[in-house]
């Protein structure tokens, strides 16, 4: 896969997240509980994807892709553990979700899992002196650590989402900024 081609793969990856939470919303306000769940999951585990593809790891098991996240980014201190553990309960939860018989998601959890998917998928972090240059307002990130190298890419809210979606990605900031204004 070329640089160019894995780059537009994220790009539609993160679209896919952005996607998901949208309609997870719809669903929950809808009151299918249920399937909000689902939707939210795979939010999480699109930008999931996204984030492997972006090291080079092509994956498409929902367990391959958990437990990487795992192994790659959590145990080493590149995600926080908090992001560890909400992949894991969406995961949990999707399959109450689709597979629970009598089990159902409440509205609350529903709810839950929406806002912790978002919280997944987002990621605010551009290197200090770049995302000055490009004229980003808010440059760090908390839960992602130990960067070598590279920029981020950065996928702005077209529609109605609310945060910025972000990959760690070892691009040159000009391919970044023509992702980031939509020249792909």
């Amino acid at each position: 896969m070329t640089a160019e081609s894995t780059t537009s793969e994220i790009a539609a990856y993160m679209e896919r997240a952005e996607q998901s939470i949208q309609a997870a919303r719809q669903l929950a306000s809808s009151g299918y509980y249920d399937f909000a769940a689902s939707r939210a999951y795979y939010a999480a585990f699109y930008a999931a994807t996204a984030l492997l593809l972006s090291e080079g790891v092509e994956l498409s098991k929902h367990s391959a892709v958990i437990a990487s996240i795992h192994q790659r980014f959590v145990k080493t201190g590149r995600l926080d553990k908090e992001h560890g553990k909400t992949l894991n309960w969406l995961f949990e939860l999707r399959s109450i979700g689709d597979y629970g018989g009598v089990a159902h998601v409440s509205s609350q959890e529903a709810e839950q899992a929406i806002v912790a998917a978002e919280r997944f998928a987002e990621c605010r972090f551009w290197p200090q002196d770049k995302a000055e240059s490009a004229g980003a307002t808010n440059n760090s990130c908390p839960t992602v650590q130990g960067l070598t190298g590279g920029a981020s890419l950065c996928l702005e809210n077209r529609k109605a989402f609310t945060a910025s979606l972000c990959l760690l990605l070892p691009l040159p900031i000009d391919a970044i900024i023509k992702v980031h204004s939509g020249v792909v």
